[in-house]
């Protein structure tokens, strides 16, 4: 509609243009109807609908993080001091692991003296919160049949 035609509408009145404004935006809606419905169409792949993998357009995907690696490796760094829980002096239970036989031939080591051992504590938190504290001791025996040491056992036994 030209700048003349609409002032003409203007200039027949109030109703004249109410008229025009009405029908302009029945036809506005008669049309967006049809041009949403395409453009959901379009805006449909294989991610967010039923079709295919191969329907998609051959573009990437956006990556999923913009943060840069930084070249060091995952954990703790050289030189850090690191942080552990330290033993306890007097755990509530002491469980002691040793050898029973020799690995090298075989024989009994019930009777051989212990010559070491590890420590290693396991700390437990129980239902009433009191934490209980046992410490695991795995000896390390020497046969008097070959003299071979035992080798040190899994941690904690199974």
């Amino acid at each position: 509609m030209k700048r003349e035609e609409f002032r003409t509408v203007y200039d027949s009145g109030f109703e004249a243009t109410f008229a025009l404004v009405e029908s302009l935006s029945h036809e506005i809606d008669a049309l967006s109807a049809p041009l949403q419905q395409l453009e959901d169409r379009l805006a449909k792949n294989s991610r967010n609908s039923s079709k295919p993998p191969s329907s998609d357009q051959p573009v990437k995907p956006k990556p999923k993080s913009l943060r840069r690696t930084s070249g060091k490796k995952p954990g703790g760094q050289e030189g850090h001091p690191g942080r552990t829980l330290s033993l306890v002096e007097n755990p509530h239970r002491l469980v002691i692991h040793g050898p029973e036989v020799c690995l090298g031939c075989g024989q009994s080591l019930l009777e051989a003296i212990a010559s070491g051992y590890e420590r290693r504590e396991v700390v437990d938190a129980p239902a009433l919160l009191a934490l209980e504290v046992s410490e695991h001791r795995v000896l390390r025996k020497s046969c008097s049949g070959c003299g071979r040491s035992t080798p040190r056992l899994r941690f904690p036994p199974r």
